[in-house]
């Protein structure tokens, strides 16, 4: 006949488990502190990333944005992270719609010898088109006040009012959907990286 029979267990360290436990706990809340504030720090970065590989736009506008340029232009914009905690984490960014130039506008200057020409451009990578203004009618190069040229069109079936011609600008490019899912899939990578980093580290300092 089979027989059977218990035990109780005391733990006679068990002050010090607990210790060991709530030393855990408070390490993992300060790593995930750490892995958002590194998170955020990186967020510029990522979202550069995934804007320059849908766009063709150089890294060092994105880059310099709030600060000045470095091709000399004004500044194109800025892109900023602000949060301390994973509920209050956010990009915010603003920027003037840039002009073609910005993209690769061909040609630059008019044409010698009055010859025809048609604008066109690369706002997408590896993919130029023709340049279209708000309306139906014409897009021509005219004189950026003695700054070289800029695209014009014009508004109505007269001659005047002419209006420039703009491309996007950081808010557009940041808002197309490819690139806010690439940003998410960048930022939300580093997040689980830098998290796993910090945790690791914080949890074996805590147990020693």
């Amino acid at each position: 006949m089979a027989q059977k029979g218990s035990m109780s267990i005391n733990f006679t360290n068990h002050k010090q488990l607990k210790g060991k436990l709530q030393k855990i706990e408070k390490a993992s809340t300060k790593a995930l502190d750490s892995a958002i504030r590194d998170t955020v720090s990186r967020a510029p970065a990522q979202v550069t990333k995934a804007v320059t590989e849908k766009y063709n736009i150089k890294k060092s506008e994105m880059t310099a944005a709030g600060k000045q340029a470095k091709a000399g232009s004004k500044k194109i914009g800025t892109v900023k992270a602000a949060g301390h905690s994973l509920h209050s984490v956010a990009l915010v960014y603003k920027g003037r719609r840039l002009t073609p130039l910005h993209f690769g506008m061909t040609p630059k200057a008019l044409p010698a010898n009055g010859r025809r020409y048609k604008l066109k451009v690369q706002i997408f990578k590896g993919k130029k088109v023709p340049l279209k203004g708000p309306s139906d009618r014409p897009v021509f190069l005219g004189s950026n006040k003695g700054g070289g040229y800029i695209p014009f069109q014009r508004a109505g079936s007269k001659s005047h009012p002419i209006h420039s011609v703009k491309a996007v600008g950081i808010p557009q490019m940041i808002d197309n959907k490819d690139v806010r899912k690439k940003i998410d899939k960048y930022i939300g990578d580093t997040m689980i990286k830098r998290y796993e980093h910090q945790a690791n580290r914080a949890i074996d300092k805590a147990i020693k």
